[in-house]
């Protein structure tokens, strides 16, 4: 954030999706560097099951950070930023979200694996500008992907020619993912693979 020339008081919420270690690590150090800078309270959104989950972690931030969480089930606004939750198909209970604002969306689906439920889910929210999708595992991988509750590249690419988004990045990338996507030789248009410190801006 910092390099980027931002202050972690300019962040007014987080939105954590579901309880697994690499997705709310982060808000740990943001707490602590929210301390150091003397910014002023900040808002934890989670999904009642997710919280449920992660009520420990919460209890145990920074005290003098006095983070409000708040429980929510369909969606929550923060200023005019609306997040609808989406219920997706993790070995957790996982919620992505869909972002909208100054009538532009984001839809990040978070840890998924793709089967007819997420299919379903997302089938209504065809259309979006920007279509943040998980890629965890390389092509070929579909019987783990399935197990771990995650999508391989080629899945990853299917869901995007789906819902055809205006831009679509790929996240949640493992080494092995991301070379196999540098080695397309024909990707969609639209697709951005993110490098530390890009932004995008709607």
């Amino acid at each position: 954030m910092r390099s980027l020339g931002y202050s972690p008081c300019e962040v007014d919420a987080v939105y954590i999706t579901h309880s697994h270690h690499d997705h709310w690590a982060g808000v740990t150090s943001l707490a602590v560097a929210r301390v150091e800078e003397g910014c002023r309270d900040i808002r934890i959104y989670l999904h009642k099951r997710v919280a449920e989950e992660l009520r420990v972690m919460i209890e145990l931030l920074p005290g003098s950070v006095n983070p409000r969480t708040d429980i929510v089930e369909e969606g929550f606004k923060v200023e005019d930023i609306r997040v609808a939750l989406v219920e997706v198909s993790h070995t957790r209970p996982t919620y992505g979200a869909l972002v909208e604002a100054g009538g532009s969306s984001v839809l990040y689906t978070s840890d998924t694996r793709l089967d007819e439920r997420l299919f379903e889910s997302l089938s209504r929210l065809s259309g979006v500008d920007v279509l943040v999708v998980e890629a965890t595992l390389p092509s070929g991988r579909e019987d783990v992907a399935r197990e771990t509750g995650h999508m391989t590249v080629g899945q990853a690419l299917e869901l995007i020619s789906k819902l055809e988004p205006r831009l679509a990045i790929p996240v949640h990338l493992t080494p092995l993912s991301l070379r196999q996507l540098r080695a397309y030789r024909l990707l969609p248009r639209n697709l951005i693979i993110p490098v530390d410190g890009v932004t995008v801006t709607l």
